[in-house]
């Protein structure tokens, strides 16, 4: 399923390589987004809510740190939690830099 998020991006950072304990996979660093979003109460009221969501190196983020932004997402699930995953900028695209 692809969304879009739209909020503003708080914080780009890498993670560190990786592998599992068993020493079988590896993985290598990756670029992650904390997003600030408005989600809305039953109640009417709203609070503020931080998402992390993944991201591929295509595209670095970092220009658009404490910028209002909307990315396009694919959502995929495991063990009943929703992983975001950035795919790029959606309309109006805020300071894309391809890599």
């Amino acid at each position: 399923m692809n969304v879009i998020i739209e909020g503003m991006l708080a914080n780009v950072f890498i993670t560190p390589a990786g592998k599992s304990k068993d020493g079988t996979k590896e993985w290598p660093e990756r670029q992650k987004l904390q997003m600030m979003t408005k989600e809305t109460l039953d109640n009417g009221e709203s609070r503020m809510k931080l998402i992390d969501i993944s991201a591929g190196d295509e595209i670095s983020y970092k220009p658009s740190e404490g910028d209002h932004v909307a990315l396009y997402c694919r959502l995929s699930a495991k063990g009943g939690i929703i992983y975001p995953y950035a795919m790029g900028y959606a309309e109006p695209a805020l300071k894309a830099v391809n890599l």
